[in-house]
């Protein structure tokens, strides 16, 4: 759902985009019948792409019951990880912490912590429960201790 960096879609050339599947999802067309994720070259691994624009989930996905699709996938997936925007600079992960179980924030090592960072740390700490931490990406082996 990172509408303004969907990056997800194009490495993984997602076939299915989740603004596509709305009528299948709103009008019970036969799912059975209709592709609701695309297959990607690792095994395992299922993408639903979005098309690239700027909006957010609510503009976009306005005809989506997030919560029934959701509710579907999990009867098909382990896991159902989603992709938002940067906290910092979009809403669009403020709404979609709506649909979900848990949440991961992502830092990368690559830049240092801003006075935007501690506004969404408050954010995602007042989560309480559906907080699970955080990941930090982008590290250099060679700051790793191993």
């Amino acid at each position: 759902l990172n509408f303004g960096n969907n990056t997800i879609t194009h490495t993984h050339k997602a076939q299915v985009m989740i603004q596509d599947i709305a009528a299948i999802v709103n009008y019970n067309i036969k799912v059975s019948e209709q592709r609701l994720w695309s297959d990607t070259e690792l095994e395992g691994l299922s993408v639903i792409g979005c098309k690239e624009g700027n909006f957010t989930p609510a503009e976009a996905l306005y005809d989506i019951d997030m919560k029934a699709l959701i509710n579907f996938l999990k009867n098909e997936f382990d896991f159902i990880l989603i992709e938002g925007a940067a906290l910092n600079n979009f809403s669009d992960s403020r709404e979609i912490v709506t649909y979900v179980d848990e949440v991961f924030t992502v830092f990368s090592a690559a830049s240092t912590v801003s006075h935007a960072d501690d506004k969404s740390i408050k954010f995602i700490t007042s989560l309480n429960e559906k907080n699970k931490g955080f990941i930090l990406n982008n590290v250099l082996k060679e700051n790793i201790n191993f």
